[in-house]
């Protein structure tokens, strides 16, 4: 996982080892137990707090921090099968994360981070979700399309059209509104242009015939131009 900022403090975590919140003055770190669990399942971070997810040998469990000993503690425990695979992403201060592959749900976590409110009904498990950064709108792929939300249910839709398979990559902030990486059933690599709805969304060009990445794609903007990796 990657290094998240988490107000004046730095958060990160292993595959297979505890999240840990940093404090780069005194070099304090404190970690979320893991106890009884093998695998960090999700890792996120809104404002000053800490979340994550954690495969146990009894379940889920989820865990919150902002970053001190007394104020780290165990949120909400799940079921086993529901199977936390991906990471959360934050949208509008909330954090969002994909249920696993038995029910294909995507969930808001709530603002105290001891609940899951469900966005979308049962279907194909999400394959990709980013939200470009500062931004109050979210995309994922879901049951062939690509979809957008705000974190809330009325917010979350897809948009664009369908494909027989589709995997999102790469997110921008654009003049219309966003630039999407896009892999479709052929394989291709697509720019997409979107303003939030199903009208706005269009396939602006093929820009390679094979996929580039399963993984997430740096997408950044200079001017009328779009560079990735």
């Amino acid at each position: 996982y990657p290094i998240e900022p988490m107000g004046n403090l730095f958060a990160t975590a292993g595959c297979f080892a505890s999240a840990i919140v940093i404090d780069p003055v005194s070099n304090q770190v404190t970690s979320l137990p893991s106890e009884n669990c093998y695998q960090t399942a999700a890792f996120g971070v809104v404002g000053d707090m800490l979340a994550a997810a954690y495969n146990c040998s009894d379940g889920i469990e989820i865990w919150r921090s902002d970053g001190t000993a007394q104020g780290t503690e165990s949120a909400i425990s799940l079921p086993y099968d529901f199977a936390i695979n991906s990471v959360f992403f934050p949208v509008n201060d909330r954090l969002l994360v994909h249920g696993g592959s038995g029910e294909g749900r995507l969930y808001t976590l709530s603002a105290s981070m001891t609940s899951l409110l469900p966005l979308t009904g049962e279907g194909v498990y999400p394959e990709s979700g980013i939200v470009p950064k500062g931004e109050p709108l979210g995309f994922f792929s879901r049951d062939s399309r690509v979809w957008r939300t705000d974190g809330s249910p009325a917010g979350t839709f897809p948009v664009g059209p369908a494909s027989a398979w589709l995997n999102l990559s790469g997110a921008v902030r654009s003049p219309a509104g966003y630039d999407l990486i896009v892999h479709n059933s052929a394989s291709a690599t697509e720019i997409w242009s979107t303003d939030g709805t199903a009208q706005g969304t269009v396939v602006r060009a093929t820009i390679w015939p094979h996929y580039i990445s399963w993984d997430l794609v740096p997408l950044e903007r200079a001017g009328e131009r779009l560079f990735f990796l």
